[in-house]
């Protein structure tokens, strides 16, 4: 079953959402609601669920304080919102989808497919043991220290040890390396994020950057902390991530 959780203000809202996934989706089973920012991290604390449908303006906060308070991400997210201007925002904090309100069941049914597939997919690889894989068909073979990169067109593969640093673009991820030019990928951070998190040589400074940790050239505390890296570019740190950073060095 995937284990689902509704956060949203509006009762109205989330009553529509847990009759169109119980119409249509019998394997999702929603395991709490809630309606605000503080019982939605409560919910999430708990219950460690596959997928969340996540509001962004509530009564104490937004979706992605909400988010910004939690530091290991181990779900996927659909945004629901009447704005469609968080839909890039949506996207950088590592949504899978975002569903305008009023809520379109062609639109619902569209992220949905999608969701599930990306979760159902995650579920059935972690169980293996040669290899670690995740969504969007990218992986690691720690022997062989390569990654495959999932792109519009195919799979490009690379060496961990080339890759700079990783670039939220939208809803896609860009990488950078030491010897080649940059790859788009068609996966978002979060993806490469759930994979990567096992490897302490990558680190997520930010909702839009990873970075590998062998190429980080300074570190520098003007502006709130940033670092710049082997090829010139200064990356800010998020305060939830300082400490951590500077324990690898310090």
């Amino acid at each position: 079953m995937i284990k689902t959780i509704i956060i949203d203000d509006e009762e109205r809202s989330r009553k529509l959402l847990r009759n169109l996934l119980e119409k249509r989706f019998s394997e999702v089973n929603i395991i709490a609601e809630a309606s605000s920012v503080k019982t939605g991290l409560e919910a999430i604390k708990s219950s460690k669920p596959d997928l969340i449908f996540l509001d962004i303006q509530m009564p104490d906060g937004t979706g992605f304080d909400l988010l910004n308070n939690i530091e290991d991400i181990n779900f996927e997210i659909i945004i629901t919102t009447a704005y469609e201007e968080f839909a890039l925002d949506a996207y950088n904090e590592m949504a899978i989808g975002y569903i305008l309100k009023p809520i379109s069941e062609k639109l619902f049914l569209k992220v949905m497919d999608k969701a599930l597939g990306l979760i159902s997919f995650t579920k059935n690889i972690t169980n293996t043991e040669n290899d670690k894989l995740f969504v969007g068909k990218s992986f690691i073979k720690d022997k062989l220290r390569k990654m495959i990169i999932g792109e519009t067109e195919g799979y490009t593969v690379v060496s961990l040890d080339k890759i700079i640093r990783i670039e939220a673009d939208r809803n896609y991820s860009r990488f950078y390396f030491t010897e080649s030019e940059p790859i788009v990928s068609s996966y978002n951070l979060g993806t490469y994020a759930k994979i990567l998190r096992e490897n302490k040589e990558f680190f997520r400074i930010s909702k839009s950057h990873i970075i590998n940790l062998n190429f980080v050239d300074k570190y520098l505390k003007a502006d709130g902390g940033y670092v710049i890296m082997k090829d010139g570019v200064s990356l800010h740190i998020i305060d939830g991530r300082k400490e951590e950073f500077k324990n690898f060095f310090f």
